[in-house]
């Protein structure tokens, strides 16, 4: 199976306490669905920083990353289905991914 990471951008806050409750337990059962094929858990980001060779500044970004997950999926054409099934869809975006294996030394 391959590895795709999903990046979740854009989330705004929901409307309402129900409307988040009602978001969160989506959320939850997305989750448990996608449970066997999680390479890494979904992780919330904090505000980040781009690194150069000489410089370091704050990253602004137009649309905010707000967290990811990896998983498995057979191909591209299942993850985007995953992806789609996911509820932050209704909140925000998913950038979906392919992840490639790298060699563990480089001789």
């Amino acid at each position: 199976m391959a590895r795709f990471m999903f990046t979740y951008k854009g989330a705004g806050k929901p409307d309402s306490p129900e409307e988040g409750q009602r978001l969160m337990k989506a959320w939850q059962a997305w989750v448990e669905s996608v449970s066997d094929r999680v390479v890494i858990a979904s992780t919330p980001l904090g505000p980040a920083k781009r690194v150069g060779k000489d410089s370091i500044e704050d990253l602004t970004e137009s649309v905010v990353t707000n967290g990811f997950t990896a998983l498995t999926a057979e191909n591209l054409e299942e993850a985007l289905q995953l992806a789609q099934s996911c509820p932050h869809t209704e909140i925000g975006q998913i950038d979906v991914r392919e992840m490639f294996e790298m060699p563990a030394q480089i001789s």
